[in-house]
């Protein structure tokens, strides 16, 4: 069972749906700007805060960077996370542990705990109760890193990271139905941070100056690049047992998604040599019985020599199944390109620093 998704906001109904899109764009403001007129309560807290969030409906890469963020400077610095935890079945705040399920906290977050156990990660819909928990439970916490809050107007954060990506910017997109922003482009601004992800692993400097042409960053805002790297794969059920791509060539591959955007994932494995079929459900979709029935099927069909090959985001909602048939995971990390990589960690620290009032790196 092949789902595909119809893209909206491209081409004639970027017209038909525009004042549909106006009218969305200039709900959200209004909204906003009852939350700068004290009409609703918005929060500050003591400590830093650092949002890592999108414009656009999502496929930006948020969870890879929070963990990118976390890989390099967990050791050295006191972080937490905060989520809404997208996806999941529950309601409150809940704490993160080993233990937890995609269902209880969402598929993102447990992914991100699981590499990061020690590091505190906490889900709830109302941002403000979870940063209070994170502050009496880890009261040494430095920066809390709020995933996928770019809209979430009562908590005021200290700093925003917006990520958008090098193929559908959203300096060339719309506000929904028209496109797929959550709120007007013009938004960019309140932005300290600006990533522009999944571009190409060998962009040039002369590609990305012209990016920055039509980005028109402002004066206060750091601007960096950044792209994918694929790890080893790696068995589900036995994550120490990994494997080159390259071992894959002489079977058909099933790869199972259930992400925002596979496209670039099926063009990187077709160029690597890959014999790739595409079996693709909705972002975060909860895998049922029926589901893993139709995989099976769709293994058959490919031959006795087929693999399914799957994401790391959707191995956390596939474990259950991971003791029936080998389920290969491919993992990815963000690097930032043009070796910007101490001036990013920088940009964040400086984040803390204002905070508790140090002088500025």
């Amino acid at each position: 069972m092949i789902i595909f998704k119809a893209k909206m906001g491209y081409g004639i109904f970027k017209y038909l749906f525009w004042p549909l899109g106006l009218i969305y764009g200039s709900i959200v403001e209004l909204i906003k700007w009852g939350y700068r007129q004290g009409i609703w309560e918005r929060r500050r807290f003591e400590r830093a805060s650092l949002v890592v969030g999108n414009l656009s409906m999502g496929g930006t890469g948020k969870s890879p960077h929070v963990e990118y963020i976390l890989r390099q400077m967990g050791s050295y610095h006191h972080l937490a996370v905060l989520s809404r935890g997208y996806g999941r079945k529950s309601k409150g705040l809940r704490w993160l542990s080993l233990n937890s399920s995609a269902e209880e906290v969402g598929d993102e977050p447990l992914q991100i705990h699981k590499k990061f156990p020690q590091i505190p990660f906490v889900v709830a819909e109302k941002r403000t109760e979870g940063m209070q928990a994170i502050l009496q439970k880890a009261p040494i916490t430095e920066l809390v890193i709020l995933d996928d809050a770019m809209q979430h107007w009562p908590l005021m954060a200290d700093a925003y990271l917006l990520l958008t990506t090098y193929a559908q910017p959203f300096f060339k997109d719309a506000p929904i139905p028209a496109g797929r922003l959550r709120e007007f482009a013009f938004n960019y601004k309140r932005a300290k941070i600006i990533v522009v992800s999944k571009c190409p692993p060998d962009l040039k400097e002369e590609a990305a100056q012209q990016f920055l042409k039509q980005l028109q960053p402002l004066p206060h805002q750091k601007v960096f690049f950044s792209y994918f790297r694929y790890g080893q794969t790696y068995l589900l059920a036995a994550p120490n047992e990994k494997q080159d791509l390259a071992s894959f060539k002489d079977a058909p591959i099933l790869l199972l998604t259930g992400i925002a955007k596979p496209g670039p994932l099926v063009q990187y494995l077709e160029q690597q040599g890959l014999n790739v079929k595409l079996m693709a459900f909705g972002d975060h979709h909860l895998y049922s019985e029926k589901d893993w029935r139709n995989i099976q099927q769709s293994l058959k069909q490919l031959g006795p020599k087929a693999r399914l090959l799957t994401t790391e985001k959707d191995s956390i909602r596939l474990a259950s199944w991971a003791q029936q048939q080998p389920i290969y995971v491919l993992p990815i990390e963000v690097e930032i390109a043009f070796g910007q990589a101490a001036a990013f960690q920088r940009a964040i620290i400086e984040v803390i620093y204002k905070k508790k009032g140090y002088p500025s790196t």
